[in-house]
């Protein structure tokens, strides 16, 4: 309770890449104004850790969530420091330009404003970018508030959508991930 997520053990029988996604929708009253939010992360299973096959393949098919951070590279193999961290953000399916969207490595705090170190604007299509220099866990997340998407209850409708990338540590002389 005192950490702000919840967690749970799944323990895989099979290797491969796997995508755990969430969605909540409600409506906070004393806004008043509806809430979506959805998240996603992605981990691979192998049965050799210090040799994890690149070859998996990514989960990298939008799910149909309002407002949803789609990774454009593999954001679990390859993935180390100077490796991007890539994503597309989409808006009811379509790319959302100009979206802000935070690249935050567990532990920062942001800069007030707009944080050049950490932050991107998200391109035409809706594409961002963040190349971490190192390993870490990293939270991207982007916000869109929708004045017209409006209802019974509720004057509009503000969307969160965040996806966790846990980076490794690299090792400097071989370039494997180390301890």
């Amino acid at each position: 309770p005192a950490e702000g997520f919840w967690s749970t053990r799944f323990v895989p029988t099979v290797p491969g890449s796997y995508l755990v996604a969430h969605t909540s929708d409600k409506v906070v009253t004393y806004a008043p104004l509806r809430s979506i939010k959805s998240g996603k992360t992605y981990f691979v299973v192998s049965p050799s850790l210090d040799r994890v096959p690149a070859t998996y393949p990514l989960h990298d098919a939008p799910l149909g969530h309002a407002l949803e951070l789609v990774p454009t590279n593999n954001p679990v193999t390859p993935m180390g420091p100077g490796r991007p961290i890539a994503v597309q953000v989409l808006y009811h399916g379509a790319p959302l330009a100009d979206a802000r969207v935070s690249f935050i490595p567990r532990g920062v705090s942001l800069r007030e404003g707009f944080d050049d170190l950490y932050e991107r604007r998200a391109d035409s299509q809706g594409r961002a970018s963040f190349t971490p220099q190192e390993g870490n866990t990293y939270l991207v997340v982007v916000h869109h508030t929708d004045a017209t998407a409006a209802g019974e209850g509720y004057k509009g409708t503000k969307y969160s959508a965040t996806l966790t990338v846990f980076v490794p540590q690299l090792c400097p002389c071989c370039d494997t991930i180390g301890e």
